[in-house]
């Protein structure tokens, strides 16, 4: 440290210790969930049902490593699943 650093961090006042007793804990702002299926008073437009379509035949393929199959098989699957859970629900 040269004498202006030491300089500076003399005239600094110590820092005091805070007074123990209880703790206030900052909550952080609950995060958006994202719905798997709709409620049952919504309606699903067409771009979300292909939208799940198309993220579940990429998690089919996923499931068996990208290798085998066929994407056209992936979508049919995946058609099959999406539209099970709409009926669910």
């Amino acid at each position: 440290m040269d004498e202006k650093e030491k300089k500076i961090s003399a005239d600094k006042p110590a820092r005091q210790k805070k007074a123990s007793g209880p703790v206030e804990h900052k909550v952080s702002p609950r995060k958006k969930v994202m719905r798997t299926s709709p409620r049952e008073d919504e309606e699903v437009s067409s771009d979300a049902v292909s939208r799940m379509v198309s993220e579940t035949a990429y998690f089919i393929a996923c499931e068996r490593g990208f290798s085998g199959g066929s994407p056209e098989e992936d979508w049919i699957e995946a058609e099959r699943r999406v539209a099970r859970m709409l009926q669910e629900s």
